[in-house]
């Protein structure tokens, strides 16, 4: 039977029994954020707080309060150097606060509320006190990725305060809602901090039963409804329906990654043996949770319960006789007992026992060995620091670092079952196409040898059809061989339901589905009249911002009959996140214009984004909220971009995409403007002004004053074609348009108010 037979076969049951259509689903891949320079681990940057001399000692004399501390914050590393002023500082940590070596946070927003550097809330400094080697916790942040996982992100660093060396430090990536948003693609979502005794056993629909999660950060669901629903889910499902239910609340698979790591790296004091350190981050996009793995510094052979970790059967990681549902039913099950094997398979023969990764050991511990060695607070002796990479030193560390790692690996290989792997699917994803859009459907997958095929299963109309899922980066699949298929359809003409899912099939004639029920989306047309309407690309001189730089910026346009809020809306240059900058809270009426500085200076004002236009060419995009999924409201398509020059849909939201003869931002794109003669010859006296402003001779009957993030402040609907006054009292000062209706056109003036 052919593998298209096959599909037919398959979909023609999944109709005939009545299955019903889930609501839509999209499970965003994670994004998998670049170090950059705060976590950069190819040197060793240098952080120092100042700090009163009394709040330093108030904050050793009570380690653990959480109250913060006024101080100062240097960043350098290498030629870099940044310093933020008036941070919250204090000791962090639950038993380690009363450790010689403190740990410590750094909060940039505590006393500057919706502050943030370098795109952080945060930093966690962790002193590593149950770690001789000071690298533990690192190996494991770098592990997690390796496995396609989310991870912290971390790295060394120095730690000075008040100018005195306080010692060798783990810079480690705060989870919060900045953490959701740059590794899941949204912050909307509700943060839960699980500490012990986290069991995830079902205790009741009473949240109160579950306050071993701290609710840290809200998104647009009420809190704990969403966690007790998958508390209730994970414990109550039958065995059989349990791999359908489960999958719709949490992301599975990515879950079986992370436990592998806990058991290959020996991390007892996370979720599966203590009951301890993990964060449950929901993810509205895929309206499932991330399970994060967190604190890992008693890992790789260190010990405080008498156990050993080295030998510890891998399918029995739990404390014996208590229960770990997450853990303990998934390995039960046969499907999923099988893909745990091959991910403990893939650490234990390739990425653990990979020469490169003890390389990789050793490069680490010649970067931090000066650091270590002059560490005033370093709680081991000297020789205990290099002698515990290779044997154990007694008391709680049972393993040297390299001496652990072999010997997990040896015994994991032993203990390990064979297996069969099936087509691992994840992180299925679509466009929300609307009415003439190409449709595109992608897909995470892979298996344990090559031969893998992938069909995405469509019905249109009552039409039943397929298509073959590449991994060519051909297909809108992304990067080819990056294990992420593609497939994009033909648009569909008329309104209708659309209804998909993904078959695979192995060498070994093995198969999977996703979803277990077909998804369904309606396609119609955009639902809202929201435009892209202009932008420049390449703004090199004409038009500078608050700030005095000239940055890329876009415009927004109401083509509508009612107004439209946009604060729960998005803009985005990379339709794979669409969630990538929330719109501030504004409303935009019908006909309006709003525009915004695409200039990834987010921390310069509420209409600054995350992100830059490439002038090479490129996309924007308009999305809604996740409560409606993401989904695309316009779209626009850029190719090559000349410098100061803008590009609009001509009429404005309806029309083709054209260079315009002069940009007009916050106008309508159909004004032709005036002459650049015209506008030379025109006065604005005095400029800088204060009360008001001289405005001479024009052509223009009607001129606005409007702030440099597009907000109107003022206008004038009366203005003589003899010039006269313009009241400007009640404006603040600052930089501004000033920007004049002139016949059929429109031109701007930049008008400083001091």
């Amino acid at each position: 039977m052919t593998p298209f037979h096959r599909i037919r076969l398959l979909w023609a049951r999944v109709f005939l029994l009545g299955l019903l259509l889930l609501p839509v689903l999209l499970m965003a891949q994670g994004l998998k954020p670049a170090a950059g320079v705060v976590y950069d681990d190819g040197a060793l940057p240098r952080i120092d707080i100042y700090l009163d001399p009394d709040s330093l000692d108030a904050l050793y004399e009570d380690p653990w309060s959480d109250d913060h501390y006024r101080a100062g914050f240097v960043f350098t590393r290498g030629a870099y150097r940044d310093s933020v002023a008036n941070i919250g500082f204090r000791c962090r940590g639950n038993f380690s606060r009363g450790a010689y070596k403190k740990n410590f946070k750094v909060s940039f927003n505590t006393f500057d509320q919706g502050r943030k550097w370098n795109g952080l809330e945060k930093l966690n400094l962790n002193g590593q006190a149950n770690d001789p080697s000071v690298i533990r916790a690192k190996l494991a942040s770098d592990l997690i990725p390796q496995m396609g996982v989310e991870a912290t992100r971390a790295n060394h660093c120095e730690v000075y305060i008040n100018g005195d060396y306080y010692g060798l430090y783990i810079n480690v990536e705060h989870i919060d809602e900045r953490f959701a948003k740059s590794h899941f693609g949204s912050n909307q979502g509700n943060i839960y901090k699980c500490t012990y005794p986290v069991d995830l056993v079902w205790e009741g629909s009473n949240p109160d039963n579950y306050d071993y999660c701290e609710w840290t950060h809200g998104g647009d669901r009420p809190p704990y409804a969403d966690l007790v629903n998958f508390i209730d889910v994970l414990n109550n499902s039958s065995d059989a329906a349990l791999p359908c239910a489960l999958e719709q609340v949490i992301n599975v698979d990515d879950y079986l990654r992370q436990a592998a790591i806990d058991v290959m790296i020996g991390n007892w004091d996370g979720y599966i043996y203590n009951t301890n350190n993990l964060y449950l981050v929901h993810n509205p996009i895929s309206d499932r949770f991330e399970y994060v793995i967190y604190d890992t510094d008693n890992t790789f052979g260190i010990d405080w319960v008498d156990r050993n970790w080295g030998t510890r059967d891998i399918y029995e990681w739990a404390r014996t006789g208590d229960d770990r549902p997450l853990y303990e039913r998934l390995v039960a099950d046969p499907l999923y007992r099988d893909r745990f094997s091959w991910y403990i398979d893939r650490l234990a023969t390739s990425l653990m026992a990979d020469p490169a990764y003890s390389a990789r050991i050793d490069l680490l511990k010649d970067r931090i060995t000066p650091a270590a060695a002059s560490d005033p607070f370093y709680p081991y002796e000297p020789w205990q620091f290099h002698d515990s990479y290779t044997e154990a030193l007694g008391g709680h560390v049972d393993y040297g670092l390299k001496e652990f790692i072999q010997v997990r690996i040896s015994n994991a290989l032993a203990q390990l079952e064979a297996y069969t792997v099936s087509p691992v699917l994840n992180h299925l994803r679509h466009n929300y196409p609307v009415l003439g859009q190409e449709p595109v459907v992608t897909v995470f997958a892979e298996d344990d040898a090559a031969g893998l095929e992938l069909w995405l299963v469509y019905e249109t109309d009552g039409l039943t059809d397929s298509l073959e899922m590449k991994d060519d980066g051909l297909s809108r699949d992304g990067l080819a061989g990056d294990r992420i298929y593609g497939a994009v359809l033909e648009p569909l003409t008329e309104p209708g339901e659309w209804a998909f899912r993904v078959h695979a099939y192995d060498a070994d004639d093995r198969t999977a589905v996703l979803p277990c029920a077909a998804v369904t989306w309606r396609i119609d047309e955009p639902a809202l009249p929201l435009f892209v309407n202009e932008f420049m690309a390449a703004n090199n001189s004409h038009m500078a911002d608050e700030s005095g730089v000239y940055s890329d910026w876009l415009e927004i346009y109401n083509g509508g009959s009612a107004a439209i809020y946009l604060g729960d809306k998005y803009l985005s240059d990379d339709g794979r996140y669409p969630s990538q900058w929330r719109m501030p809270d504004m409303t935009l009426g019908p006909g309006e214009f709003a525009w915004f500085w695409a200039d990834d200076r987010e921390d310069q004002g509420p209409n600054h984004t995350n992100f830059k236009l490439a002038a090479s060419g490129g996309s924007i995009g308009v999305y809604a909220s996740e409560t409606d999924r993401l989904r695309p409201i316009h779209v626009l398509q850029y190719g090559a971009q000349t410098a100061d020059v803008s590009s609009g849909l001509l009429p404005d939201g309806a029309g083709e995409l054209e260079v315009l003869v002069e940009p007009t931002p916050g106008w309508s794109n159909v004004l032709t403007g005036l002459t650049q003669a015209q506008m030379e010859s025109l006065l604005v006296f005095p400029n800088p002004a204060r009360d008001r402003v001289f405005l001479g001779p024009n052509p223009c009957t009607t001129w606005a004053i409007r702030g440099m993030d597009g907000r109107l402040w003022r206008e004038f609907s009366s203005v003589s074609p003899d010039g006269g006054w313009l009241d400007l009292v009640g404006i603040p000062t600052g930089v501004y348009l000033l920007s004049g209706r002139c016949g059929t056109g429109v031109s701007s003036v930049k008008l400083v108010l001091k």
